[in-house]
């Protein structure tokens, strides 16, 4: 039971400033001529009080609990740029955001994923880096991510640095600069000055 609860509190303190974490999801990123943007995701995210809750009593929710999950479909629904959201059960949420920001507006989307724009200009897309400590109390809650992130650029967008596993094709004119993200130590980062 210790070992239970030191896990939950290092996963409290990893995961929980933005409460859900992302586990199945498609997120695209279309960047405009004048650095705004528009961010889609379209995915699975899981509550994570809820499933240390679940971890933690080695039982499902209790109907309490899945009352009090369907009362946080209210309060997501009202985020900005949150399109669609549904509770599918076990501290799980269906979730669709389609959100856009104007040039030099930063966005982090989960905690796991963040763009900026520092004072030169540079735009920024990343994830915070994660530890080897951080990927073994995810997977003591059941957690895991699998998703793909895809970032479209302007013509006028200079790729200052990228570990993109997929880029556009034919000179940059066909495609997108992706991500396949099957396990948090991949972290999408690319910097970007327009000129």
């Amino acid at each position: 039971m210790r070992k239970i609860a030191i896990t939950l509190a290092a996963a409290s303190t990893l995961l929980l400033s933005g409460c859900l974490f992302p586990e199945k999801f498609k997120a695209r990123v279309d960047v405009n001529p004048d650095a705004s943007y528009q961010v889609k995701f379209d995915g699975t995210v899981a509550h994570v009080a809820a499933v240390m809750k679940m971890v933690s009593s080695k039982s499902p929710l209790t109907d309490k609990d899945d009352v009090q999950m369907r009362q946080e479909v209210d309060k997501m629904s009202k985020a900005k740029g949150a399109k669609k959201v549904s509770y599918i059960g076990n501290g799980r949420f269906k979730l669709e955001v389609d959100d856009s920001r104007p040039a030099g507006a930063s966005m982090n989307l989960f905690d796991v994923f963040s763009i900026s724009t520092d004072k030169q200009g540079i735009m920024t897309f990343t994830s915070p880096p994660f530890t080897e400590k951080d990927r073994k109390e995810l997977s003591k809650l059941g957690l895991s991510i699998d998703g793909t992130l895809e970032i479209t650029l302007p013509k006028n967008a200079e790729v200052i640095s990228s570990n993109a596993t997929s880029t556009p094709k034919l000179f940059g004119l066909f495609g997108t600069y992706g991500w396949k993200i099957g396990d948090i130590q991949t972290r999408p980062v690319m910097k970007v000055r327009f000129k």
